[in-house]
């Protein structure tokens, strides 16, 4: 048994979960050591997985039996934690915000430059199954060329949060706490590398000095845009996902637990359109003669969602590792994820972003 012998930095909410999941794949991965300020922590992280623990970060890196260092430490460290756990010859699999200054994103750049094949970006949203399934309907080819995508991740209706990712100095805020999530959502349906960004971010209801929605238009160098918003305040939630394309249309409601899909049929081929100057105005060639299809796809619930999807991203790091297979979770749409988020920043100075 080849298992990959991992390490968390940083055993507190996120940190403990994400030990317990990619212990869960036991063929594959074990837990063998933690590393925190907090004691009472380490004891617990003892007890349930019998590893070493380590207040001193230095010597957690230091720690010969340790493969992959998961960093799940406070958002402000996690570049810094990076760079030295992958010097000190660890793979490393780094939770968001990975970056939140341009520094620190041409730190991440040279670093996975350094250490090729090292650094793996903890993207777990990639996999949520009503994204999956919306992936997988653009993918039949049914809805024709894509012009426009719409995402909307309106949490909870009015959510008056009031907890430290609310404050910008702690690196808080909506945009640096799920913008890493939802641009790259954007980033895989529009198929390319954003050319132009147009951003406005609001503080509304919650509490602290950070934004709390956040609407971002991206446009691909395939003239294809994708319209994204994240929201603490919107009471009716509009579906998180519509997509237009030129035979059809698809939504994935709010719930993601259900695509809509309406099509042309593909045997069917769209006659040239002729312009006739002499016809009454609002004239539809096609008035009643297009074979529409529909179809409804329920999405298949996998129980706990954070654990499904943290258990897929491990498996396919394994994967990488292991045997070779690259992950899916290209660091280039990482980085690029973090370049749209600091343009947006610098065209929303009413914020007082850590630079």
């Amino acid at each position: 048994m080849n298992r990959i012998k991992f390490g968390v930095w940083g055993f507190g909410r996120m940190g403990a979960r994400h030990g317990k999941f990619y212990a869960m794949e036991e063929d594959k991965f074990e837990l063998v050591a933690a590393c925190d300020t907090d004691e009472d922590r380490l004891t617990q992280a003892k007890a349930d997985y019998q590893c070493a623990v380590y207040t001193d970060h230095k010597a957690f890196l230091a720690d010969p039996d340790m493969e992959l260092v998961v960093i799940v430490t406070l958002s402000l460290d996690h570049t810094r934690h990076a760079v030295e756990a992958l010097a000190s010859g660890k793979y490393v699999l780094l939770d968001k915000p990975i970056a939140v200054t341009d520094d620190e994103l041409e730190a991440l750049r040279r670093a996975d430059e350094n250490y090729p094949g090292k650094l793996f970006v903890l993207h777990n949203l990639r996999f949520e199954p009503g994204f999956e399934a919306v992936q997988k309907s653009v993918a039949r080819g049914m809805l024709g060329d894509i012009n426009m995508v719409k995402l909307r991740r309106h949490h909870r209706g009015h959510y008056f949060r009031s907890d430290w990712q609310t404050l910008l100095e702690y690196g808080g805020g909506l945009l640096n706490n799920w913008g890493n999530h939802d641009i790259d959502h954007a980033v895989q349906l529009l198929g390319s590398h954003a050319v132009d960004v147009w951003s406005q971010l609001w503080h509304v209801s919650a509490g602290g000095s950070g934004d709390d929605h956040v609407k971002i238009i991206l446009k691909g160098n395939n003239n294809r845009v994708a319209d994204l918003e994240i929201s603490y305040n919107v009471a009716l939630p509009e579906p998180y996902c519509t997509v237009y394309g030129q035979r059809g249309s698809l939504t994935l409601n709010a719930d993601m637990d259900e695509v809509h899909v309406r099509y042309i049929d593909p045997d069917f081929e769209i006659p040239e359109i002729s312009i006739e100057t002499n016809t009454a105005a609002y004239s539809n060639r096609l008035d009643g003669d297009i074979p529409w299809i529909e179809e409804t796809i329920n999405v298949e619930s996998h129980g706990n969602l954070w654990e499904y999807i943290d258990r897929k991203l491990i498996k396919y790091l394994y994967d990488h590792v292991r045997n070779g297979v690259p992950s899916p979770i290209k660091n280039t749409d990482a980085f690029e994820t973090v370049r749209i988020m600091q343009e947006v920043k610098k065209q929303n100075p009413q914020f007082d972003w850590i630079t």
